[in-house]
């Protein structure tokens, strides 16, 4: 086949057999599908097969169609469409690019379109940071009249379901933006994360809570889960082999620091506290060296454990 009758040829399969909407499903199914479960997909996998060609042009016509099409309706879909707020969205999304990224090698970043993807997606999260994200700053005494089981003040109880609820949002969406660890780089993503929410927002918010009640420790644990630090220091050990195996990034080290105080808070209220509530303050510090083994500071649980007595 020449060159002329190839390039036509696939203009009309590229018209008549490729996805119109159909992608626009993934902001809004409940569960992924692949690229390869369209029924777009299947028609081009048996393209040029039919008469028998086996051209090496012919192999790379799928491959050529996700980078020069399919991966700029994504790029559409991120910046114009995408909700980083929206944890189903996120998912989906990340999946689907994740599965684009393994299965066709040569989406890498030398592609103009996968730069552009790849541009649209920090964009859009720091879009949600600047627009999505606010946390009023409250006195600590406002928020502990509002948390009172017994308060009537209706202004502070107001005030601190917006701040709790805001603060949530902060959180959610801290873990929605780590979810795109595997397709943006470490730095980014610790830049949109850390020192654009858990930094900036959510540990102002933490000092400003009541320390030692029995939600904070569930807050801290919920937090830590947020941050897939395992796979960090997989998927970046050149980056990451100056640093020391014992501790965490430093860019996490904040956190450490509230967790620390957060556990001198319990141990103080220790001497003081009846059977039961002794029981509970131990148990709070046990967590805290859960969370620190978590985040990779092993040398702050190990000083944990020694400075209180850990079993």
């Amino acid at each position: 086949m020449s060159d002329h009758r190839r390039s036509s040829s696939r203009k009309c399969v590229t018209k008549r057999q490729l996805p119109s909407d159909s992608l626009l499903s993934i902001t809004t199914q409940t569960s992924c599908r692949t690229i390869e479960d369209y029924n777009w997909y299947q028609n081009l996998l048996f393209y040029g097969v039919k008469d028998g060609r086996n051209e090496d042009e012919d192999f790379q016509f799928i491959p050529l169609i996700i980078e020069k099409v399919i991966i700029p309706k994504l790029t559409n879909i991120i910046a114009h469409i995408y909700d980083p707020l929206s944890l189903k969205q996120t998912t989906n999304l990340v999946k689907t690019i994740e599965n684009i990224f393994q299965t066709y090698p040569t989406m890498t970043d030398d592609s103009k379109n996968v730069q552009n993807l790849l541009k649209a997606i920090v964009d859009r999260l720091q879009r949600s940071l600047d627009d999505d994200i606010y946390i009023p700053l409250y006195p600590k005494e406002i928020i502990a009249l509002g948390s009172s089981r017994t308060s009537s003040n209706n202004s502070a109880i107001m005030a601190t379901e917006f701040f709790f609820r805001q603060y949530w949002t902060c959180v959610k969406l801290l873990g929605n933006i780590t979810l795109w660890s595997q397709i943006l780089s470490l730095k980014t993503i610790l830049d949109l994360s850390i020192d654009g929410l858990l930094n900036r927002y959510i540990l102002v918010s933490l000092k400003n809570m009541d320390l030692i009640s029995n939600e904070m420790i569930t807050r801290c644990l919920l937090l830590a889960k947020c941050f897939p630090i395992k796979q960090w220091f997989d998927n970046n050990k050149t980056i990451l082999q100056n640093q020391l195996t014992d501790t965490t990034l430093p860019a996490l080290e904040n956190f450490c620091l509230f967790l620390k105080q957060l556990a001198q808070e319990y141990s103080t209220q220790i001497f003081s506290a009846n059977d039961k509530d002794k029981k509970i303050y131990k148990e709070n510090i046990r967590q805290i060296r859960v969370i620190f083994v978590h985040l990779h500071a092993l040398d702050h649980a190990l000083e944990l454990t020694n400075e209180y007595e850990i079993k």
